[in-house]
């Protein structure tokens, strides 16, 4: 799990929608640049149309936030990023999660 100062707020989902899209068969990741400064700010977003049960959209939620933590040094600075489960991602054991998400996230990160 990331640390509350590490997570996006409401507020920083605007600037989002102009930030580049990457997107994967059961991920979809939006990047944008944050304030100069800023530390890394991330999210995950799975919604009821991904899993009916609120236990299965916050372990997956747990697992995306697992990945980020772990792929993206913590010392990266001015980036929000956001992860957006797709259907089907509930389903995928963390070595799957880690691995797809994984691999999106590197190769988002190397541009």
């Amino acid at each position: 799990m990331l640390p509350k100062k590490r997570r996006l707020l409401a507020s920083h989902f605007a600037p989002l929608q102009k930030g580049r899209l990457f997107s994967s068969q059961h991920f979809s990741l939006r990047i944008a640049p944050g304030k100069a400064g800023d530390s890394l700010r991330a999210a995950a977003v799975a919604g009821s149309g991904v899993a009916r049960k609120a236990h299965e959209r916050a372990l997956l939620r747990r697992r995306i936030y697992a990945v980020v933590r772990e792929v993206i040094p913590a010392s990266a600075e001015g980036l929000h990023l956001a992860v957006f489960a797709r259907k089907g991602a509930p389903a995928l054991s963390f070595q799957v999660v880690r691995k797809e998400l994984g691999s999106l996230l590197r190769g988002a990160l190397r541009l």
